[in-house]
């Protein structure tokens, strides 16, 4: 074998050698991992529960949203006031799983309506799709729903999630939703 041959099939060698290396010992990455939906009962109750972020929003008849500094801070037109809470459940050595939670409520503003349905949607960091919660509500002003969701591992080192509601009130089969981009920014500690 000549000497080109032999120091071109060493440098494959050496490629090839580092390539496997860095896969073996490389640090895992979650950051693009997809989440998945639990129920509470899959979080230890004792689990903890670090509050990451408060938003609140207020939202009009045609689902043009607003952020707002407090959950009293609307003006006239405003038919709901909307708050989610992002909280880090923890991780769980047993299930090897990293949880947390989500929780909206909504008031309405209005004085002469009332909620009949809702539907709460969830996008946490890595997901390409929404994760969906319905609920149907008994003619009540104020309503609250919460997503439990989780990843394998560790999950993110910075857990983001995108949040948006359907509001349906009683008599009223359009709903008052939340645009799909007003979130442009995700609630994030």
């Amino acid at each position: 074998m000549n000497m080109k041959k032999l120091k071109s099939l060493l440098l494959l060698i050496a490629v090839f050698t580092l390539l496997v290396a860095s896969e073996i010992f490389a640090a895992p990455n979650n950051e693009g991992q997809e989440a998945f939906i639990v129920t509470k009962e899959d979080i230890k109750p004792n689990a903890q529960r670090t509050l990451l972020s408060t938003t609140y929003s207020v939202i009009d008849k045609e689902g043009n949203i607003r952020k707002r500094p407090n959950a009293r801070s609307y003006d006239i037109g405003d038919w709901a006031i909307v708050t989610h809470n992002f909280y880090d459940r923890g991780y769980d050595s047993v299930k090897n799983s990293h949880f947390y939670e989500v929780d909206m409520t909504a008031t309405l503003i209005v004085s002469d309506a009332s909620f009949s349905k809702s539907i709460f949607s969830v996008k946490p960091k890595g997901n390409k799709k929404y994760l969906d919660s319905t609920l149907y509500h008994s003619g009540s002003r104020a309503i609250a729903d919460s997503i439990y969701y989780g990843y394998s591992g560790d999950g993110p080192s910075n857990p983001s999630v995108y949040a948006k509601e359907k509001l349906y009130l009683y008599g009223d089969s359009t709903p008052i939703e939340s645009l799909v981009d007003y979130m442009r920014r995700p609630i994030a500690p």
